[in-house]
């Protein structure tokens, strides 16, 4: 896994260097063969990859921000709901970036140029607001008072955002440089055909015309772009402005607006306590418990197990003594690693057959195990109940 790691690792830094490197040419005047669009797509998707790997503690949970989850993770950083926006908006970046790299661009109407020129920053915007929604947060103390100030705590985080604007700025002065290298010589002090002398928006011909002007058009365009897109994905369910409210209507997140319910205690150190956070139809939780002062699910199998625990501290305390030494020592590691809900279900199914031991240990040891199990993570003891 290291070995993969590093060499991911170097491959997206050289991609990255490869961006500049393409980019600068094109600054230049340098033309590029179409095969760059390949670099982008390895690049981006090499970037994203290592972000995600990099960012593996605090993966999201499948959740939205109304959903209670466990402490140790985060909701999803865009709203379930309105997804499908920020989707056909994204793709509408790519769409665009890929025609213009891929077409004659002197063969394109102006107009038609400066449409794809700005669905490309449409996708660019989309882009980086979803790469600065992930930043993680930090506070400078526990003085809730004081800003949350986004860390770029990864330099894949850094290297993606980069990409994406090389990209754009790449894809901007390619349409910039073939439109100039078009209508070089057409400018004003050329002699005007009866049809240019005749029509009634001069001006408006003299601003299309220019090169120059491209970026600015496609600047102004891209608001009636996203609205049209907007109108459209009304008729499929989605808000008006669905594009801001997937960002704002999420938790934990640089963008969110809402508070989500408290997290579940999540303690990582037990094998039983993981599990027990598994799915809910696999692991089958029978309530809220509380361990440690916290909120915990608790399960048939995490009561069997903890009853056990505590038969072996009454009865033998020495070999309780050595046998939560041999776990503290091999057990805690291993717990740590799990932090999915399939991994949970995977450890809930593992610890079956000790499940059943333990139980036969209680009905072996205890006058009402029952009464044990039930007790367990109540805050009460079997004596409460005489």
């Amino acid at each position: 896994m290291i070995v993969f790691f590093i060499l991911a690792a170097v491959v997206s830094i050289g991609i990255a260097v490869a961006e500049v490197i393409f980019s600068v040419r094109t600054f230049r005047g340098r033309k590029l063969k179409r095969w760059i669009l390949l670099i982008d797509a390895a690049g981006l998707f090499l970037l994203v990859s290592m972000l995600i790997f990099n960012y593996q503690d605090i993966i999201a949970a499948d959740a939205d921000w109304y959903v209670q989850i466990n402490q140790n993770q985060s909701h999803l950083p865009f709203a379930t709901e309105h997804r499908l926006t920020l989707l056909v908006m994204a793709l509408s970046g790519l769409v665009s970036t890929i025609l213009l790299t891929l077409l004659p661009v002197r063969k394109l109407p102006p107009l038609l140029k400066a449409l794809l020129l700005s669905g490309t920053y449409l996708g660019t915007l989309v882009g980086l607001l979803g790469m600065i929604q992930i930043f993680p947060l930090f506070l400078h103390n526990t003085d809730t008072t004081n800003l949350i100030i986004p860390m770029f705590e990864s330099p894949w985080l850094v290297l993606a955002m980069l990409c994406i604007l090389l990209i754009a700025a790449r894809t901007t002065a390619l349409v910039v440089r073939e439109s100039d290298e078009l209508y070089a010589g057409t400018e004003t002090g050329s002699e005007k055909s009866p049809a240019e002398s005749a029509e009634k928006l001069p001006r408006l011909r003299r601003f299309l015309k220019k090169s120059s002007s491209l970026p600015v058009l496609a600047a102004i365009l891209l608001f009636p772009l996203t609205g049209v897109i907007a109108m459209i994905l009304m008729l499929f369910g989605q808000a008006p402005d669905a594009a801001i409210r997937a960002f704002t209507e999420t938790a934990d997140w640089a963008f969110s607006t809402q508070i989500p319910p408290q997290s579940l205690f999540y303690d990582e150190h037990y094998l039983c306590t993981v599990a027990a956070g598994g799915h809910r139809k696999v692991v089958k939780p029978l309530r809220m418990g509380i361990r440690h002062g916290h909120p915990v699910v608790v399960n048939r199998q995490l009561q069997v197990a903890n009853a056990f625990e505590q038969i072996l501290e009454e009865r033998t305390p020495r070999f309780h003594k050595a046998v939560r030494g041999f776990y503290d020592r091999f057990g805690f590691p291993f717990a740590r690693l799990i932090h999915t809900k399939t991994g949970a279900d995977i450890i809930y199914f593992v610890m079956k057959p000790l499940e059943w031991i333990f139980l036969i240990v209680l009905y072996l040891c205890d006058i009402n195990p029952e009464n044990r199990i039930a007790m367990q993570y109540t805050g009460k003891k079997q004596e409460d109940l005489l």
